[in-house]
């Protein structure tokens, strides 16, 4: 895989593990998604583009979810 390839594909992993958790970043990576036209990780690798639209729906799927509850000691 040429390096820019891969540099996409670890910075869209990285975030979608960052913001989703280890379980739902590996479905959302990893399963075709209708809104952007097939699986994020192959999209987000194959272009900047994708990767641009990966990570916004990343990031919108995130805001979306409940947040947690941080307890500070």
């Amino acid at each position: 895989m040429p390096r820019d390839q891969a540099l996409r594909q670890g910075a869209v992993a990285i975030l979608a593990f960052n913001l989703l958790g280890r379980e739902e970043a590996f479905s959302f990576l990893n399963t075709n998604h209708p809104g952007l036209g097939g699986q994020p990780l192959t999209i987000a690798t194959l272009s900047v583009s994708g990767r641009a639209s990966v990570e916004a729906e990343i990031r919108r799927v995130a805001s979306e979810r409940q947040p947690d509850v941080a307890v500070s000691g």
